[in-house]
């Protein structure tokens, strides 16, 4: 199993007739985190690929210079979590993480 199923993420292919409404009960996930997490600018449409957030995780960005310290601060994390939902102990700008929706 990877870091991202362990942590609650999941990737789900819309079916035929499914509206966010459905999708959002279903996966006890608000219609606005799927909208924010999936970049939706219209509906869904049968085929997209969505990411479902199931822990309320989101993705950001590192930003140059940016520490572990630093982003645990910011999404009130601790160090130990940050490495579990990531997998990882290094960043670098630019990098890609999984971090709480706080912030």
């Amino acid at each position: 199993m990877n870091k991202l199923s362990q942590s609650g993420i999941k990737f789900y292919r819309v079916q035929k007739g499914e509206t966010l409404k459905e999708l959002s009960a279903r996966f006890n996930v608000p219609e606005l985190v799927l909208i924010n997490d999936n970049k939706l600018k219209k509906d869904i449409s049968a085929g997209d690929m969505l990411i479902i957030n199931a822990y309320n995780l989101r993705i950001y960005e590192i930003k140059h210079l940016e520490k572990i310290d630093d982003i645990c601060k910011k999404f009130l994390m601790t160090k130990g979590e940050f490495i579990q939902i990531n997998g990882i102990e290094y960043i670098y700008g630019g990098m890609k993480v999984l971090t709480k929706l706080t912030e």
